[in-house]
């Protein structure tokens, strides 16, 4: 090993190159100055830049970083978000906080109150999913935070052999669905012999029950 080498490795070991701390440093420096970076567009392609303190120097970045605040289940935040990683700009917090301060995470306003959807989930109780959802398809902030979530009933047994014969007889698994109001994807997952959420009486029921009536109708037709 060159001296060159073994200095290298000495000087990332003092930086503590293997620590979570370091990486956060690398993956800070990459979204801003490595096109090759998952994330590059949104940061040095909109201008975002890391201060010469903290790009130059791990150090100082690390030494900010463990008087602010960081700890091992704590991530690096941008509080303008449209901001440069440095010092008044940035703080660590948990990663529920960072999703709030998120661009993709839009903010709706009910009766004067303006919140997160993942703020809105807990004080509804509405999956944060399902308000997203209740927005790309057009709903106003009021109908998409205040429309009760229709809960649907377990199937039962006569109703997922009801669901077989009809795939079997031909029925296409959209127009089922829709006699059934669920979602094509639990019919699919019910068919495929899957659990989906509520929906969880396996397909091996609806053979054995198939087989029995066979084997009756044998011996009916036997007697016969």
């Amino acid at each position: 090993m060159d001296v060159m080498k073994k200095n290298m490795n000495k000087k990332y070991f003092e930086h503590g190159s293997k620590t979570r701390l370091y990486r956060i440093w690398c993956g800070m420096k990459a979204r801003c100055y490595y096109p090759k970076s998952i994330g590059y567009k949104n940061y040095m392609g909109k201008g975002i830049v890391v201060c010469d303190e903290w790009k130059n120097d791990y150090v100082q970045f690390r030494d900010w970083s463990l008087a602010n605040g960081y700890n091992e289940k704590m991530t690096l935040d941008r509080i303008d978000s449209n901001g440069n990683y440095e010092p008044h700009n940035c703080r660590w917090v948990s990663y529920l906080q960072q999703n709030n301060n998120s661009k993709n995470n839009r903010r709706l306003t009910l009766n004067g109150e303006t919140h997160t959807i993942a703020e809105w989930s807990r004080i509804t109780g509405i999956n944060s999913s399902t308000i997203d959802k209740r927005k790309h398809a057009g709903l106003s902030d009021e109908k998409a935070l205040t429309t009760p979530v229709i809960q649907q009933s377990p199937l039962t047994e006569e109703q997922i052999n009801d669901i077989f014969d009809k795939r079997e007889s031909g029925m296409s698994v959209p127009k089922i669905s829709k006699e059934y109001k669920m979602a094509s994807s639990a019919i699919y997952y019910l068919l495929s012999g899957r659990s989906y959420k509520k929906y969880t009486i396996p397909r091996i029921k609806s053979k054995e029950r198939r087989q029995k009536e066979l084997k009756e109708l044998v011996e009916q037709l036997k007697e016969k």
